[in-house]
């Protein structure tokens, strides 16, 4: 029993200190983009991507959107407005 409690306590120290990989990159959005607010965030997971829906200011017919697709290294792929 006594050789057992130094073992668990050096792992569960150890994995209370594991570090997670974190990216992060900055992107332009468009100046009506930065006014509204972000919508919705969708994962392919086929492809990889993901998507960032933005609300733009809109009237009571229409809702106006713009899209845009990053890949799992954020990296920009598309913009759809």
């Amino acid at each position: 029993m006594k050789k057992i409690l130094p073992i668990l306590f050096i792992v569960v120290t150890n994995n209370i200190y594991a570090q997670l990989n974190i990216v992060e990159k900055s992107h332009d959005i468009s100046r009506k983009a930065r006014k509204g607010y972000l919508g919705n965030i969708e994962s392919n997971l086929d492809k990889n991507t993901f998507d960032m829906t933005y609300v733009l200011k809109s009237n009571n017919r229409k809702i106006i959107t713009e899209t845009y697709t990053f890949d799992k290294e954020l990296n920009l792929v598309n913009t759809v407005k």
